[in-house]
């Protein structure tokens, strides 16, 4: 009955809404995978570091910060797995990623 429960989808919410946990979902599977260094080749090979980078500036920006903070808070939590990744974290601030981080502030 519970995992019946969890399963089930609010009827009211709208395409964008789902969309939005969508995203939140992808977000928090890819944080828990870069939890593990057996997966860390798989995401360099999806170029998660770009992508992280993306969701960082679309995400991060003044207009769309307040309305997506959750979402920003679940790409934070993502990143903080990645950074435990010695490579990850040497081309995250060869990228300008400590920058984009600040200008979240």
């Amino acid at each position: 009955r519970l995992v019946a429960a969890l399963f089930e989808v609010d009827a009211t919410l709208s395409e964008k809404q789902l969309k939005a946990l969508e995203l939140k979902y992808i977000i928090q599977c890819m944080a828990q995978l870069g939890s593990y260094t057996e997966t860390a080749p798989i995401l360099f090979s999806c170029d998660v570091l770009d992508l992280t980078m993306r969701m960082l500036r679309y995400y991060g920006c003044k207009e769309r910060a307040d309305s997506h903070r959750e979402i920003l808070l679940d790409i934070l939590r993502m990143l903080s797995q990645m950074m435990c990744h010695r490579k990850f974290a040497v081309n995250f601030v060869q990228s300008r990623g400590i920058q984009q981080l600040l200008q979240l502030c």
